[in-house]
């Protein structure tokens, strides 16, 4: 092996001591994993106040569209199952699985634009299909209506 490439694995060691020394320390500070930290950076965080305003939203979230910024590498079904919006990517071929997406939200908020754009990202990069049921959201329906739909 030449001077360069032990460098080069050298510098790699180095950044991946760094990174797992500073992840746990983090995780020792904030009782949190570097990956929930960095979860609750970016992703909207739900406390009471903003529950309760959710909870007294009557709108129907039924329905919802993918943002038109949102460009998935194959073509993408529309159906419904009982009252509930589902959308389909197929897989690429045969020998690709199919996943089920449940978003988050807390049973109160709708698909978001990092749902659509990380289902996008998986079905490019891993040639996967991918079922999103848009299911049934509080207040105007329970977990108990959603289940039995998803199933």
């Amino acid at each position: 092996m030449d001077k360069k490439m032990k460098k080069m694995l050298r510098i790699v060691a180095v950044v991946i001591i760094a990174l797992i020394v500073g992840g746990g320390g983090a995780w020792l500070i904030t009782g949190r994993s570097p990956m929930a930290i960095i979860v609750k950076s970016v992703m909207h965080q739900m406390d009471t106040k903003s529950y309760d305003k959710a909870m007294a939203d009557k709108t129907d979230k039924s329905k919802t569209e993918i943002p038109a910024n949102v460009v998935f590498p194959r073509e993408v079904v529309q159906y419904t199952i009982g009252n509930m919006q589902v959308f389909e990517v197929p897989a690429e071929n045969d020998t690709k699985p199919v996943v089920i997406y449940l978003h988050g939200g807390a049973y109160v908020h709708n698909f978001m634009s990092q749902h659509w754009k990380a289902m996008a990202k998986w079905a490019k990069t891993t040639g996967c299909g991918i079922v999103a049921p848009n299911y049934p959201l509080l207040p105007l329906h329970t977990a108990a209506e959603a289940h039995p739909l998803i199933m």
